[in-house]
């Protein structure tokens, strides 16, 4: 310190500028908090979105193939057991992606 300064303590003020410091601290996790739930909000939404195509998508195939059963039924020759499998599989998935949005359900606001 150099000559004249005159140096001023007042009782409390280390212990003001470190509860300063965390709550800033802590705002900030909170804000990078909501930010990160924000987009698993939006991650769960766009799930829920493309389960809803994937049913669509799996409705307009049985329907594809009902009606190439139909065909097979008057008596063309048709093999579907290569498309009925890969239908088979798309129904697990959206059954698993059902299945998971059942068990985490978005947060109630």
């Amino acid at each position: 310190m150099a000559a004249g300064d005159v140096q001023v303590r007042i009782d409390g003020l280390d212990e003001l500028l470190t509860l300063a410091r965390t709550m800033s601290e802590l705002l900030g996790r909170m804000a990078a908090t909501m930010a990160t739930q924000d987009d698993v909000d939006a991650i769960a939404s766009r799930l829920s979105g493309l389960g809803s195509t994937l049913g669509a998508a799996l409705s307009g195939i049985s329907d594809d193939l009902a009606a190439l059963k139909a065909q097979a039924d008057a008596g063309q020759q048709v093999d579907l057991s290569g498309v009925q499998a890969a239908v088979i599989a798309l129904g697990n998935q959206v059954q698993a992606a059902t299945d998971l949005d059942a068990e985490y359900p978005p947060p109630s606001t």
